[in-house]
């Protein structure tokens, strides 16, 4: 299976939940919002922190590059399994079509190799 590993460091911003949306989001890159009654969370590249946020810095981002669909099993929780075997933390998001891993940068040399010792491609 292949991953993409993307350039540049992103973050997990935690922001105060009566702001309609964060308009700072640059759409040319991968962001990725989440709201819910009284939480509002971002991800996106270091450049695009709105302000007001409280933040968690230096995450690297990986995709699944197999064609993901709603009713396909176990491909993230095999990628997890083998991140967890090595003491690796991931932080996983989905949408409709894609499966992300967001994974500290000082982890990543090491997990890109344990990922690569177990049959994963990473382009």
């Amino acid at each position: 299976m292949e991953l993409k590993l993307f350039d540049g460091d992103y973050a997990v911003c935690s922001l105060n939940n009566v702001m309609d949306s964060p308009i700072c989001v640059d759409t040319k890159n991968f962001y990725y919002i989440t709201k819910f009654k009284d939480e509002l969370s971002l991800i996106c590249l270091d450049e695009g922190i709105p302000k007001e946020a409280k933040i968690d810095k230096d995450w690297k981002l990986i995709k699944v590059l197999e064609p993901i669909t709603l009713y396909l099993v176990g491909i993230i929780s095999r990628i997890n399994k083998v991140l967890e075997d090595a003491k690796i933390n991931i932080f996983e998001v989905s949408t409709s079509d894609s499966d992300y891993i967001l994974i500290k940068n000082k982890d990543i040399e090491y997990a890109c190799s344990v990922l690569r010792y177990n049959g994963y491609q990473i382009i």
